[in-house]
């Protein structure tokens, strides 16, 4: 065997060593770009997965939202009376003085979670005018009502005493009936804590609602105001 021949022999296998070499290279380029490719599909199936995540989150939140503000607590006041007594000597019961004003109201949970009531106020007002003033009538007076010292459930209604500001007794000869006194209101608000929305968002919430009732000489009975200044829900 010549020596060219070797030498020949020699240079094909180193040649065909790099065409192997350039081969395993282009195998290995290949697979690299597609290894990236799959990372960066992985990771963009990763970032969609995020985005559902926080989308069903959001979502999750506002119904979760939608469900505290439709099965919250909402307080209405219902079936307003006044009766008109006989005032006694507080020694003597046969004795008559007069007669003054009683009353009492149901204050009534609508709504699907307990309301803690804070405090209210319940006032009567008479006025010979036929409407209500601007400035409401119980404006920078506090409170009469107090805490009430259990939670008012939903579906339950609590009666509430009216008390009376002024004097209301009527000695004998003066009007006797409610509807030979001027226009007469019973109005007021009551405020309570919503303390599950509170529980559910971390957020404390005080909640208030105004009510005002006209006394309708014709239905003898107190029927609702048309006003939102004196009739409204927070």
């Amino acid at each position: 065997m010549s020596e060219t021949f070797i030498q020949r022999f020699g240079i094909l296998i180193a040649a065909l060593n790099v065409i192997v070499l350039i081969i395993q290279s282009l195998i290995l380029w290949r697979q690299s770009r597609i290894m990236g490719k799959a990372a960066q599909t992985s990771e963009f199936q990763a970032k969609l997965m995020s985005m559902q995540t926080d989308a069903i989150e959001k979502q999750k939140e506002i119904a979760r939202q939608a469900h505290l503000a439709a099965y919250r607590p909402r307080l209405s006041v219902r079936n307003i009376v006044i009766k008109r007594v006989t005032k006694t000597w507080p020694t003597m019961r046969e004795m008559a003085i007069g007669t003054e004003d009683v009353g009492q109201l149901y204050l009534v949970n609508n709504g699907g979670y307990p309301a803690y009531i804070t405090d209210g106020l319940v006032m009567v007002y008479n006025t010979a005018k036929s409407c209500l003033p601007m400035e409401r009538p119980y404006e920078g007076k506090n409170g009469n009502i107090g805490r009430f010292s259990a939670p008012l459930l939903p579906g339950q209604a609590f009666p509430v005493p009216i008390p009376f500001y002024e004097d209301l007794i009527t000695l004998p000869g003066q009007p006797q009936t409610i509807d030979e006194r001027p226009h007469r209101y019973v109005m007021g608000w009551f405020e309570y804590q919503d303390l599950r929305f509170e529980q559910e968002t971390g957020t404390p919430i005080v909640r208030r609602t105004a009510f005002c009732r006209y006394f309708d000489p014709q239905k003898q009975r107190f029927v609702h105001v048309n006003d939102e200044d004196y009739e409204h829900e927070n």
